[in-house]
């Protein structure tokens, strides 16, 4: 492996959960098998801020087990969030490297995937997690659960650059862009949002099986959202999926901030690389 890959540092509060982690591991492997579950876990992914949290929700209702230790905020998996704390970086870079991911890495991630599966009431229950950061590793997941399936929110780039949430960029943007970012975040956010999404397309179509990758819109989710919550229904293969989606779709409260980037008077947003205007359009967006 080219160089040493090390931990990333951890705020206070990613360590404080890192701790509470490290307890429940203890009781999950005193109550749980080391087995890797039967079934196959969903995954949500996106750009942070991407309006992933109602699916969630959604899912829930759906009998899709997501985890009872979750975020209230932002229903991300917290043992998840703690694992990709510690691991996120060294992982993505071993996989964009072509190098071997750390076998510790791998032991770290079944511990934390117990710990959000420790209550669930039945072993063959459907079940998956959300974290944004999700999108970034599938080839890892994949080699644990090659039969999972990938829900990949995708919201316009311009309007992402324009969010006040950077969590992505302030944690890992030296990492996965490189130290220079800091000369113009409007322009690393949209970079950001380029490159994750379009790693996370082309990574899902060669290492998940045929139909297990699902890309949605955030923008057609808010627009038509029976029709979308219908689609992801049918994707997850939920029962009754029409009958839900008609339920589910009143569950989606659009955010006021799309097209944002059409009235906004940074440059940044309307005078696009031509990687980020390609990956628009092969997301469907209008490049212009």
């Amino acid at each position: 492996m080219a160089g040493v890959l090390q931990k990333s540092p951890v705020g206070r509060y990613e360590a404080k959960l890192i701790r509470r982690l490290r307890w429940r591991h203890l009781f999950a492997r005193l109550t749980t098998s080391s087995a890797l579950p039967a079934t196959q876990p969903v995954l949500i992914g996106a750009l942070g801020g991407s309006g992933t949290r109602a699916l969630v929700n959604i899912f829930r209702q759906a009998g899709i087990w997501m985890g009872d230790w979750t975020d209230p905020k932002t229903e991300d998996a917290l043992a998840m969030r703690a694992f990709l704390a510690a691991w996120f970086e060294p992982i993505f870079t071993a996989l964009d490297r072509g190098d071997k991911v750390p076998a510790r890495a791998g032991q770290e991630f079944l511990a934390a995937m117990r710990v959000h599966r420790m209550h669930v009431p039945d072993s063959g229950q459907a079940w998956g997690w959300k974290n944004p950061r999700n999108m970034w590793l599938i080839p890892f997941y994949a080699g644990f659960f090659p039969g999972l399936k990938f829900i990949h929110i995708v919201r316009d780039g311009r309007d992402m650059a324009l969010s006040d949430n950077q969590f992505l960029l302030n944690s890992h943007g030296d990492a996965l862009l490189g130290g220079d970012w800091r000369q113009n975040p409007l322009r690393a956010q949209l970079a950001m949002w380029e490159k994750g999404n379009s790693y996370a397309k082309l990574s899902a179509e060669r290492f998940l099986a045929k139909d297990h990758y699902l890309p949605i819109r955030y923008e057609d989710l808010c627009l038509d959202p029976l029709a979308t919550i219908e689609r992801m229904l049918e994707f997850i293969e939920a029962p009754d999926a029409k009958r839900l989606a008609d339920e589910f779709a009143g569950l989606i409260v659009p955010s006021k901030r799309i097209g944002a980037w059409k009235i906004a008077p940074e440059p940044e947003v309307h005078d696009l690389e031509p990687g980020v205007m390609a990956a628009l359009r092969t997301f469907g967006y209008p490049a212009s």
